[in-house]
């Protein structure tokens, strides 16, 4: 059987010094090295790498490791569009040849692992809690119908039961043994207390007429995604913060670097201190889900 024609065409980029062909093999030519000694070409042998083939191209004295599929396409089509993955259509990593390789969307990528059954989760009969998988159509991925409609009804009955102002009514305040503590960088002018309330303190400013009186009063704010939010006045600007920042702030000290504010009972609105904890993104998503549950 006759072979093949072999197309090679240069490598955008490390022109007169590596083509790659159709077939997808690399090869380099003959050429003058850095040294002003002659360099011969040859064909290179590619590496592996989590099953895909990889070359080491070199260029003024840079190296640049480079995977053979994505070779072939800039040289034979073009640059790969923002996006978009590389495509092996038969699904075998390291068959690089231009007819079995295209761009396209990582859905579509998903949806070839799946077919040629290189997919992890294609074996796969049950979910995590043993109840069947099944074909989604409209999402076009199989999922448990059980686990979905568990979730859908939790979801529903945690944010259509109660609304934003029945969590806020149903937070209790003790004002007869509220303790008040300045908030760090708004001392003389802000207090935070423990029953999660933000007060501006009496005090004078400079307005466009001059010094102006301002008497204390608990400040009401406004709610953002469900949380409650203050504008803090200082030196003439305004700066717009979450309370239970404030309140941790006041109380316990700055946020540690990685961790978040927690909502023990996950009530945003209540911002008593007793309810606010430092803590992980893992620890918030289990208060989630114990609140979910408890709901």
């Amino acid at each position: 059987m006759k072979p093949t024609h072999e197309n090679w065409r240069a490598i955008p980029g490390y022109e007169g010094h590596y083509e790659v062909s159709d077939r997808g093999r690399v090869r380099s030519l003959d050429r003058i090295g850095m040294n002003g000694q002659p360099l011969d070409g040859k064909i290179i042998e590619p590496s592996y790498s989590h099953g895909y083939q990889n070359v080491s191209l070199f260029r003024n004295g840079r190296q640049k490791n480079m995977r053979v599929h994505r070779v072939v396409m800039l040289a034979f089509v073009g640059p790969l569009p923002q996006g978009m993955v590389t495509r092996h259509l038969n699904g075998i990593k390291d068959d690089n040849r231009l007819t079995n390789l295209t761009y396209g969307t990582q859905r579509e990528n998903v949806l070839d692992m799946v077919a040629h059954g290189n997919h992890g989760m294609a074996s796969k009969e049950n979910c995590k809690k043993g109840h069947p998988l099944e074909w989604h159509e409209r999402r076009q991925q199989r999922l448990c119908p059980i686990c979905t409609r568990e979730k859908s009804r939790l979801y529903r009955r945690r944010n259509s039961a109660r609304t934003r102002q029945d969590l806020a009514r149903d937070v209790e305040i003790d004002a007869a043994n509220e303790r008040w503590v300045p908030i760090p960088g708004y001392e003389d002018e802000y207090s935070a207390s423990d029953q999660g309330r933000i007060r501006s303190e009496e005090r004078y400013v400079n307005g466009r007429w001059g010094q102006l009186h301002v008497n204390s009063k608990i400040m009401v704010g406004s709610v953002g995604n469900g949380y409650r939010i203050v504008g803090l006045m200082t030196d003439g600007k305004q700066k717009s913060i979450a309370v239970h920042h404030l309140i941790l702030l006041a109380f316990v000290g700055p946020r540690p670097k990685g961790l978040m504010v927690r909502h023990l009972n996950d009530n945003r609105i209540d911002n008593r201190l007793a309810n606010l904890a430092y803590g992980t993104a893992e620890q918030n998503a289990e208060d989630y889900r114990r609140n979910s549950l408890t709901a």
